[in-house]
């Protein structure tokens, strides 16, 4: 005697389930993001009194965005702290100029959260637009 399984109705019945799951990998997409955007403001320099934007880095790093899109759940971490001029002051900072040492901050952030010894040497600098569903 075996079991029988009717096709449709499973595939139905996960197609109901995905909006339940999506939101239950948000919210550990989320947690995640928290402990990333923690690391990096504890990373981020403090800058000094020569420094205009001394603690406008670390205050403003967190999350900027969550949802789901076509390819699943999504939250976007970083800062949107700039200089007067409109510069990316953060990038300044986490790779360096030629008249400032890099501080890394985001790039060790997310290394120790997914586990790994080596440093992202690249960073998405802005998210892309995204397709909703």
């Amino acid at each position: 005697m075996g079991a029988s399984l009717d096709r449709k109705a499973f595939l139905e019945g996960v197609a109901l389930s995905k909006p339940f799951l999506e939101i239950l990998a948000l919210q550990d997409v989320r947690a995640r993001a928290e402990r990333i955007a923690g690391r990096a403001r504890a990373l981020a320099p403090e800058g000094d009194a020569t420094d205009p934007h001394a603690g406008e880095l670390k205050a403003d790093l967190g999350l900027k965005g969550e949802g789901i899109d076509s390819k699943g759940p999504y939250v976007d971490v970083g800062t949107n702290a700039h200089t007067a001029a409109g510069d990316p002051y953060p990038l300044y900072v986490e790779f360096g100029t030629e008249k400032m040492v890099a501080q890394p901050f985001m790039r060790p952030a997310i290394a120790e959260e997914s586990g790994s010894s080596v440093v992202p040497t690249r960073l998405k600098l802005a998210p892309r637009p995204r397709k909703t569903k």
